[in-house]
């Protein structure tokens, strides 16, 4: 056997070893591949989890702290973060909106003692009745986009994903804008949010007009004659009417 022939035999396993290291290297690269797409389909379901948690707390500090972070990567990680957008503007929504439903001068205008407190100074109450019947008018326009599917798409839309990522996106959006208890609460509120502070409104503007009609005593109203308090007590029950 000659050197060149010998030299020829030394170097064919060289070469097996470097083709077994190249195909070793892919095959390491692809179930690495594998194995973070599947750590961040993981963390990505944990996440919505917790999301789902918070939102439902209503703990604005946890939420904010849960929103402002991304756990999961890659493709997750853009439908996690559009997610936690709409989540995010949906929380601003409903905040608002309980702002409003917890003003002192939507629970107590009609009371005797705030009655009998703002008395000469019935106009600026109504003022900001009107105010928050126009706050509480736009947001719910905001809140019915919120709840409209095609609206909901446009927070994923420009993200450049498939199908399936959109399809992911949409179906756990859903768990907030379709299957949640707090859609099916807001949704009779707001009207009889609307509605209630549109009567309270026209209730103290008639009072307003007719302050010789009414006096408050023991913390109750009271009226001096029938005529005013059937007119008062009319305007009360239209909200049960409307």
């Amino acid at each position: 056997m000659s050197k060149q022939q010998r030299g020829q035999m030394r170097s064919r396993p060289s070469k097996v070893m470097v083709l077994s290291c190249i195909l070793g290297l892919v095959a390491a690269m692809v179930i690495g591949v594998v194995i973070n797409n599947v750590t961040a389909e993981s963390r990505f379901e944990k996440e919505i989890v917790a999301v789902n948690k918070v939102f439902s707390g209503r703990d604005s500090k946890k939420i904010s702290e849960v929103l402002e972070r991304t756990v999961s990567s890659g493709d997750y990680a853009k439908v996690e973060r559009s997610l936690k957008s709409y989540v995010g503007d949906l929380t601003n929504n409903l905040g608002e909106i309980e702002n409003i439903m917890e003003s002192e001068t939507i629970y107590n205008s009609l009371e005797g003692k705030y009655l009998e407190k703002h008395r000469d100074n019935l106009g600026a109450t109504i003022a900001e009745l009107d105010e928050a019947a126009e706050k509480i008018k736009a947001l719910t326009a905001e809140y019915k986009k919120l709840y409209n599917e095609e609206k909901v798409k446009e927070y994923i839309k420009d993200q450049g994903l498939g199908e399936n990522y959109t399809a992911l996106f949409i179906e756990n959006a859903k768990l907030f804008y379709e299957d949640s208890d707090v859609h099916q609460s807001y949704d009779s509120m707001l009207d009889v949010l609307a509605d209630t502070i549109r009567v309270e409104a026209k209730a103290l503007d008639f009072l307003d007009k007719n302050k010789s009609a009414w006096t408050v005593k023991n913390g109750s109203i009271s009226f001096t004659n029938s005529g005013a308090a059937n007119t008062y007590n009319e305007i009360l029950q239209s909200v049960a009417k409307k």
